[in-house]
Protein backbone atom coordinates (compact mmCIF):
# COMPACT_ATOMS: atom_id res chain seq x y z
CA UNK A 1 0.00 0.00 0.00
CA UNK A 2 1.06 3.62 -0.59
CA UNK A 3 -0.19 6.71 1.19
CA UNK A 4 -0.30 10.31 0.46
CA UNK A 5 2.75 10.66 2.86
CA UNK A 6 4.55 8.50 0.93
CA UNK A 7 3.87 10.14 -2.70
CA UNK A 8 5.42 13.26 -1.19
CA UNK A 9 8.41 11.64 -1.21
CA UNK A 10 8.25 9.15 -4.43
CA UNK A 11 9.87 9.83 -7.89
CA UNK A 12 8.63 10.45 -10.85
CA UNK A 13 9.77 7.70 -11.84
CA UNK A 14 7.04 5.73 -9.43
CA UNK A 15 4.55 6.48 -11.99
CA UNK A 16 6.39 3.77 -14.23
CA UNK A 17 5.94 1.43 -11.08
CA UNK A 18 2.52 1.69 -10.41
CA UNK A 19 1.71 1.76 -14.23
CA UNK A 20 2.92 -1.96 -14.22
CA UNK A 21 0.28 -2.81 -11.82
CA UNK A 22 -2.68 -1.28 -14.01
CA UNK A 23 -4.00 -3.41 -17.04
CA UNK A 24 -4.12 -1.34 -20.05
CA UNK A 25 -5.98 -1.75 -23.13
CA UNK A 26 -4.22 1.28 -24.83
CA UNK A 27 -0.95 2.78 -24.54
CA UNK A 28 0.16 3.13 -20.75
CA UNK A 29 3.27 5.48 -22.07
CA UNK A 30 0.46 7.99 -23.77
CA UNK A 31 -1.08 8.35 -20.21
CA UNK A 32 2.15 8.77 -18.35
CA UNK A 33 4.08 10.51 -20.88
CA UNK A 34 3.45 14.31 -19.82
CA UNK A 35 3.38 13.02 -16.02
CA UNK A 36 7.02 12.33 -16.47
CA UNK A 37 7.58 15.09 -19.03
CA UNK A 38 8.83 13.08 -21.91
CA UNK A 39 6.53 13.72 -24.93
CA UNK A 40 8.92 14.35 -27.85
CA UNK A 41 9.00 10.48 -28.99
CA UNK A 42 5.73 10.67 -29.18
CA UNK A 43 5.31 14.12 -31.25
CA UNK A 44 8.46 13.00 -33.33
CA UNK A 45 6.36 10.13 -34.41
CA UNK A 46 2.96 11.60 -34.81
CA UNK A 47 5.00 14.14 -37.15
CA UNK A 48 6.60 12.02 -39.44
CA UNK A 49 3.63 9.08 -39.59
CA UNK A 50 0.61 10.86 -38.85
CA UNK A 51 -0.73 8.20 -36.55
CA UNK A 52 0.44 7.11 -32.78
CA UNK A 53 3.13 5.04 -32.37
CA UNK A 54 2.18 1.19 -32.53
CA UNK A 55 2.27 -0.87 -29.32
CA UNK A 56 5.13 -3.80 -30.48
CA UNK A 57 8.46 -4.18 -29.35
CA UNK A 58 7.42 -3.03 -25.74
CA UNK A 59 10.30 -3.26 -23.45
CA UNK A 60 9.06 -6.01 -20.48
CA UNK A 61 5.92 -6.00 -22.11
CA UNK A 62 5.17 -2.21 -20.79
CA UNK A 63 6.52 0.70 -22.47
CA UNK A 64 7.62 1.57 -25.95
CA UNK A 65 11.76 1.78 -25.83
CA UNK A 66 11.77 5.39 -27.14
CA UNK A 67 9.29 6.37 -24.08
CA UNK A 68 12.32 4.79 -20.99
CA UNK A 69 15.07 6.41 -23.21
CA UNK A 70 13.36 9.95 -22.79
CA UNK A 71 11.60 9.35 -19.88
CA UNK A 72 14.96 8.34 -17.94
CA UNK A 73 17.04 11.66 -19.52
CA UNK A 74 13.88 13.64 -18.00
CA UNK A 75 13.53 11.61 -14.38
CA UNK A 76 17.19 11.78 -13.89
CA UNK A 77 18.76 9.53 -11.71
CA UNK A 78 16.15 8.34 -9.18
CA UNK A 79 15.11 6.36 -12.46
CA UNK A 80 17.47 3.69 -11.49
CA UNK A 81 16.85 3.46 -7.51
CA UNK A 82 13.81 1.35 -7.61
CA UNK A 83 14.49 -2.05 -6.13
CA UNK A 84 12.28 -5.33 -6.26
CA UNK A 85 11.23 -6.83 -2.89
CA UNK A 86 12.49 -10.25 -3.15
CA UNK A 87 15.08 -12.32 -5.39
CA UNK A 88 12.17 -13.60 -7.58
CA UNK A 89 12.75 -10.53 -10.18
CA UNK A 90 16.02 -12.31 -11.07
CA UNK A 91 14.45 -15.84 -12.03
CA UNK A 92 15.16 -17.00 -15.89
CA UNK A 93 18.77 -15.21 -15.89
CA UNK A 94 20.39 -16.72 -12.36
CA UNK A 95 20.88 -19.86 -11.10
CA UNK A 96 21.12 -19.57 -7.12
CA UNK A 97 22.23 -22.34 -5.06
CA UNK A 98 24.45 -22.98 -2.16
CA UNK A 99 25.71 -19.60 -2.44
CA UNK A 100 26.88 -20.10 -6.31
CA UNK A 101 25.23 -17.36 -8.83
CA UNK A 102 25.21 -19.07 -12.28
CA UNK A 103 24.21 -16.62 -15.04
CA UNK A 104 22.16 -18.54 -17.52
CA UNK A 105 23.60 -17.54 -20.86
CA UNK A 106 21.41 -16.36 -23.92
CA UNK A 107 18.84 -15.52 -22.07
CA UNK A 108 16.59 -11.99 -22.11
CA UNK A 109 17.44 -9.65 -19.26
CA UNK A 110 15.25 -9.08 -16.45
CA UNK A 111 15.46 -5.43 -16.39
CA UNK A 112 17.37 -5.32 -13.29
CA UNK A 113 18.07 -1.08 -13.49
CA UNK A 114 14.08 -0.46 -14.13
CA UNK A 115 11.44 1.12 -11.88
CA UNK A 116 9.28 -1.76 -13.00
CA UNK A 117 9.33 -5.34 -13.56
CA UNK A 118 7.79 -8.51 -15.55
CA UNK A 119 8.39 -11.04 -12.86
CA UNK A 120 5.51 -11.67 -9.99
CA UNK A 121 6.93 -9.24 -6.77
CA UNK A 122 6.45 -6.12 -6.00
CA UNK A 123 9.43 -2.80 -6.55
CA UNK A 124 10.27 -0.56 -3.67
CA UNK A 125 8.98 3.00 -5.30
CA UNK A 126 12.24 5.03 -6.02
CA UNK A 127 12.18 8.08 -3.68
CA UNK A 128 13.04 11.42 -5.46
CA UNK A 129 16.03 14.23 -4.27
CA UNK A 130 15.39 16.71 -1.49
CA UNK A 131 17.92 18.78 -1.82
CA UNK A 132 20.74 20.32 -4.21
CA UNK A 133 22.29 17.35 -5.85
CA UNK A 134 25.57 16.45 -7.24
CA UNK A 135 25.61 13.87 -9.87
CA UNK A 136 28.48 11.71 -11.19
CA UNK A 137 29.25 12.44 -14.29
CA UNK A 138 29.62 8.82 -15.61
CA UNK A 139 25.64 8.05 -15.29
CA UNK A 140 24.68 10.35 -18.34
CA UNK A 141 26.50 7.96 -20.74
CA UNK A 142 24.71 4.71 -19.38
CA UNK A 143 22.81 3.72 -22.23
CA UNK A 144 19.31 2.16 -21.44
CA UNK A 145 18.77 -0.59 -23.78
CA UNK A 146 15.61 -1.62 -25.75
CA UNK A 147 15.58 -5.28 -24.32
CA UNK A 148 15.98 -3.69 -20.82
CA UNK A 149 19.43 -4.00 -19.94
CA UNK A 150 21.82 -1.41 -19.70
CA UNK A 151 24.78 -1.00 -20.81
CA UNK A 152 27.79 0.63 -18.51
CA UNK A 153 31.38 1.81 -20.20
CA UNK A 154 32.16 4.64 -17.34
CA UNK A 155 30.96 4.70 -13.40
CA UNK A 156 32.27 5.48 -10.47
CA UNK A 157 32.94 2.35 -8.94
CA UNK A 158 33.84 2.60 -4.68
CA UNK A 159 37.54 1.36 -4.11
CA UNK A 160 38.64 0.82 -0.73
CA UNK A 161 40.22 4.47 -0.63
CA UNK A 162 36.59 5.58 -1.11
CA UNK A 163 35.57 4.45 2.63
CA UNK A 164 38.94 6.32 3.96
CA UNK A 165 37.82 9.97 4.33
CA UNK A 166 41.43 12.65 4.46
CA UNK A 167 41.40 13.64 8.06
CA UNK A 168 40.99 17.47 7.16
CA UNK A 169 37.78 17.47 6.10
CA UNK A 170 35.21 15.39 8.08
CA UNK A 171 32.21 13.41 5.15
CA UNK A 172 28.72 12.26 5.89
CA UNK A 173 27.14 12.71 9.03
CA UNK A 174 25.54 8.78 9.31
CA UNK A 175 26.47 6.91 11.86
CA UNK A 176 26.19 3.87 10.01
CA UNK A 177 25.36 2.88 6.12
CA UNK A 178 22.01 2.03 5.05
CA UNK A 179 21.46 -0.48 2.26
CA UNK A 180 18.86 -2.33 0.89
CA UNK A 181 19.70 -5.60 -0.13
CA UNK A 182 18.82 -9.05 -0.27
CA UNK A 183 19.20 -10.74 3.18
CA UNK A 184 20.34 -14.83 3.46
CA UNK A 185 17.05 -16.42 4.16
CA UNK A 186 18.94 -19.33 7.09
CA UNK A 187 22.53 -20.37 7.78
CA UNK A 188 23.60 -17.30 5.42
CA UNK A 189 22.50 -19.26 2.60
CA UNK A 190 20.82 -16.93 -0.11
CA UNK A 191 18.45 -18.59 -2.75
CA UNK A 192 15.71 -16.97 -5.20
CA UNK A 193 13.28 -16.74 -1.87
CA UNK A 194 15.72 -14.01 -0.33
CA UNK A 195 13.51 -11.07 0.46
CA UNK A 196 15.36 -7.60 -0.09
CA UNK A 197 15.12 -5.56 2.90
CA UNK A 198 16.54 -2.23 4.59
CA UNK A 199 19.38 -2.42 7.05
CA UNK A 200 21.57 -0.34 8.88
CA UNK A 201 25.37 -1.47 8.57
CA UNK A 202 29.10 -1.46 6.49
CA UNK A 203 29.06 -0.89 3.26
CA UNK A 204 32.74 -1.53 3.33
CA UNK A 205 32.08 -4.90 4.71
CA UNK A 206 29.15 -5.78 2.93
CA UNK A 207 30.96 -5.59 -0.50
CA UNK A 208 34.07 -7.91 0.78
CA UNK A 209 31.36 -10.47 2.67
CA UNK A 210 28.13 -10.87 1.35
CA UNK A 211 27.04 -14.14 -0.29
CA UNK A 212 30.50 -15.70 -1.94
CA UNK A 213 32.28 -12.52 -3.10
CA UNK A 214 35.20 -14.69 -4.48
CA UNK A 215 32.96 -16.15 -7.14
CA UNK A 216 30.49 -13.34 -7.87
CA UNK A 217 32.03 -10.18 -6.87
CA UNK A 218 29.76 -7.27 -4.92
CA UNK A 219 30.00 -3.66 -6.82
CA UNK A 220 29.24 -0.86 -5.39
CA UNK A 221 28.54 1.97 -7.88
CA UNK A 222 27.97 5.84 -6.98
CA UNK A 223 24.86 8.02 -8.65
CA UNK A 224 24.73 11.01 -6.87
CA UNK A 225 25.35 13.08 -3.71
CA UNK A 226 22.80 15.63 -1.67
CA UNK A 227 24.29 18.40 -0.15
CA UNK A 228 22.02 20.56 2.57
CA UNK A 229 23.66 23.77 1.54
CA UNK A 230 27.32 23.49 -0.49
CA UNK A 231 29.48 20.52 -0.57
CA UNK A 232 30.61 21.31 2.70
CA UNK A 233 27.48 20.15 3.92
CA UNK A 234 26.86 16.87 1.63
CA UNK A 235 23.88 14.54 2.64
CA UNK A 236 25.05 10.99 2.21
CA UNK A 237 26.11 9.29 -1.19
CA UNK A 238 23.26 7.31 -2.87
CA UNK A 239 24.28 4.20 -5.57
CA UNK A 240 23.41 0.90 -6.70
CA UNK A 241 24.91 -2.07 -5.35
CA UNK A 242 25.69 -4.67 -8.58
CA UNK A 243 26.94 -8.27 -8.65
CA UNK A 244 29.09 -9.68 -11.22
CA UNK A 245 27.98 -12.87 -12.87
CA UNK A 246 29.72 -14.01 -15.70
CA UNK A 247 31.29 -12.65 -18.90
CA UNK A 248 29.70 -13.14 -22.16
CA UNK A 249 30.95 -15.44 -24.08
CA UNK A 250 30.33 -13.66 -27.77
CA UNK A 251 31.49 -10.08 -26.30
CA UNK A 252 33.30 -10.64 -23.27
CA UNK A 253 31.50 -8.24 -21.56
CA UNK A 254 30.91 -8.68 -17.79
CA UNK A 255 26.93 -9.57 -16.68
CA UNK A 256 26.10 -7.73 -14.00
CA UNK A 257 22.97 -7.70 -11.83
CA UNK A 258 21.51 -4.77 -9.41
CA UNK A 259 20.48 -6.37 -6.46
CA UNK A 260 20.35 -3.58 -4.18
CA UNK A 261 20.73 0.00 -3.34
CA UNK A 262 22.91 2.38 -0.46
CA UNK A 263 23.08 5.47 0.97
CA UNK A 264 26.63 6.01 2.21
CA UNK A 265 29.07 7.55 4.68
CA UNK A 266 32.11 7.77 2.34
CA UNK A 267 34.15 9.82 0.14
CA UNK A 268 32.02 12.31 -1.52
CA UNK A 269 30.86 11.55 -5.25
CA UNK A 270 32.69 14.63 -6.56
CA UNK A 271 36.30 12.97 -5.43
CA UNK A 272 34.92 9.39 -6.99
CA UNK A 273 36.64 9.27 -10.24
CA UNK A 274 34.94 7.58 -13.06
CA UNK A 275 36.69 4.13 -14.14
CA UNK A 276 36.51 2.78 -17.71
CA UNK A 277 34.04 -0.64 -17.79
CA UNK A 278 32.38 -2.80 -20.08
CA UNK A 279 28.92 -3.71 -18.43
CA UNK A 280 25.90 -5.06 -19.53
CA UNK A 281 23.66 -4.57 -16.46
CA UNK A 282 20.79 -7.29 -17.11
Amino acid sequence: MTSINDLHWTSPAAVLTSGQLRQCTKSRAEVMMSVVGATTWYEDYVSKHKHAPPEDNLVLGFYPAAFLKEASQKIGLTFFTAIACDMRFAQGVILLVNNEWKFIDDRKPVGSMLPFTSSKTYIVLPHRIGFSVYSHPAVKTWNLRDDASVCIKQAGVLTPGCFKSPSDHEYNPLKQDILRAPVPIQENVMTLDSEIEGFSGNLEEWLASFSNPQQAPNVAVCLYQQTFYDKGTPAPQTGLLLKELGTVRKTGQKVMLKIGVYLANCRATWDVESTEVDWIVM
